[in-house]
Order: structure tokens, then sequence, then C-alpha cells
């Protein structure tokens, strides 16, 4: 019988790692180059930064959630 429990499961990734307030996505784009081995969770509430955080993390795109979250968002 084969069972894992949470956490041991072996991923490419390490870490995630959630940035609130990621704004234009510079930030977080620098540090996925830093830290290869996590994934990225963008969160930001300013609609109109969404697409400079697509453009900043275009790149490292695997790196990243692709739902960029609208704290407002229902």
């Amino acid at each position: 019988m084969a069972a894992a429990r949470v956490g041991q499961v072996k991923t490419k990734y390490d870490y995630r790692l959630l940035e609130v307030g990621s704004g234009s996505g510079q930030h977080i784009s620098h540090f996925a180059k830093e830290y290869p081995h996590a994934v990225f969770q963008p969160i930001e509430n300013n609609m109109p930064l969404f697409s400079s955080i697509e453009a900043y993390t275009i790149e490292s795109n695997e790196q990243f959630d692709q739902t960029l979250r609208d704290r407002n968002a229902a």
C-alpha cells in the first residue's frame, strides 16, 4: 500500500511563497531568480497592475501561480 502524508510528497518546488501587495511585480520577479526552488503567488488589489506583474514574471513563468488574486474578488 502506497501512502504519503501531507508534506512528504516531493515536488519540483520546495516552497510556496505568497506576496501580498505585489505592486508592479518587480520584487517578486527578483526573488524568483534568487530562489529557484520556490513557487510564488502574487496578490494585488489594484487591477491595472496585473499586466505589469505578468510582464515581470514572464521569464520565470512556471515559477508563478498562474492565478493573480484580486483581494476584492468574490
